[in-house]
């Protein structure tokens, strides 16, 4: 059973589940013939586990050198604020609204924030690189993610009605 192995591996030490994991992704990956052109099989693997278990696409963004802020009007309208202050618009968008509020919910889990009815307000910092303070007027149950603002204030949003910001800014070094 792999859960069970991964489960395991990852009481004593995430970084080897993590690693367990990549390697049971490759295997099925590679059995199943599964591929996508210009991607090696570990890249997909790479790519798959970022979209599962890290911060999808935005990792890409948020570390990339030049970039001061990432805006997400909707599940599917991101732009990029350069250093510079230009805007542009960019290609990746989150799969779903699901997709964008799993996301958010992991970054959130990765500061040691849960956002709640009971919890109205968070603040925390994503990696040591971006400022997050997360605010929630509406009971989430309801379906209203939160979204990130200036120094990553995060507000809940309708990802389905209206446009909405989310905004990760890097700190000053």
């Amino acid at each position: 059973n792999h859960a069970s192995t991964i489960a395991e591996a990852g009481e004593a030490n995430a970084e080897r589940a993590t690693a367990l994991l990549k390697e049971l992704m490759v295997q099925y990956i590679v059995k199943r013939k599964y591929a996508i052109s210009g991607l090696t099989t570990e890249q997909l693997c790479e790519q798959l586990y970022e979209d599962m278990a890290g911060y999808s696409f935005l990792k890409k963004w948020i570390y990339k050198p030049g970039i001061e802020e990432v805006n997400i009007n909707a599940y599917n309208d991101i732009e990029v604020i350069e250093a510079g202050g230009r805007s542009i618009k960019i290609p990746d968008k989150f799969s779903s609204p699901q997709h964008a509020i799993d996301v958010v919910r992991r970054m959130l889990n990765a500061c040691g924030m849960v956002i709640d009815d009971t919890m109205p307000s968070v603040v925390g910092f994503l990696d040591q690189i971006c400022e997050l303070t997360a605010f929630n007027q509406f009971p989430l149950n309801l379906g209203a993610p939160v979204f990130l603002q200036p120094r990553l204030q995060f507000q809940p949003f309708d990802l389905f009605a209206r446009p909405v910001q989310l905004v990760l800014r890097k700190q000053a070094r």
